[in-house]
């Protein structure tokens, strides 16, 4: 049995905070009721998953209509990871702008 150092069991500790605060980040994208379905969805927070059924009977909603929001926050939040890639990715290459020569046609 191998036991956890203190530093061992901090370093676990601040792994966790940070992807709460990361997970935290990208819910804040999304309105306050998509982010609470995603939240218990998933367990988020609690670590404790819940059905469709029960989220649907929390907000008086079909399990259906609860999936449907939560393909739909995925979409928002993929989209939102994939415009922060792309900006990132801006201000680590600065674009030099590229000459071009245009081809000159001779007269015969």
């Amino acid at each position: 049995m191998v036991k956890s150092t203190p530093r061992a069991k901090n370093s676990k500790s601040e792994k966790n905070s940070s992807f709460f605060l990361w997970a935290q980040n990208l819910l804040q994208e999304l309105n306050e009721r998509s982010g609470e379905i995603i939240k218990k969805r998933f367990g988020i927070f609690n670590g404790e998953p819940e059905t469709l059924e029960k989220i649907g009977q929390d907000y008086q909603i079909t399990r259906e209509r609860v999936r449907q929001i939560i393909v739909d926050s995925n979409k928002k939040i993929l989209k939102k990871k994939d415009n922060v890639a792309l900006e990132n990715k801006r201000r680590a290459k600065p674009t030099a702008k590229k000459t071009t020569k245009k081809a000159v046609k001779k007269k015969p």
